[in-house]
């Protein structure tokens, strides 16, 4: 493998790795936001259910 094929690699490995970070950055905030509206979702249901009952 010639010098320019190697260096050529290595550039598309470390962007590549770039990428596949940001992407798992991205699952993890949504992740998160989902497991917060899930939260909100049983505390207003919560509240809701015991407004009902009285």
């Amino acid at each position: 493998m010639r010098v320019f094929e190697m260096r050529h690699k290595a550039r598309q490995e470390k962007e590549d790795l770039h990428k596949r970070k940001c992407e798992e950055i991205r699952i993890k905030l949504e992740d998160k936001e989902i497991e917060r509206l899930k939260e909100k979702k049983k505390t207003v249901g919560k509240t809701d259910s015991g407004n009902r009952r009285i």
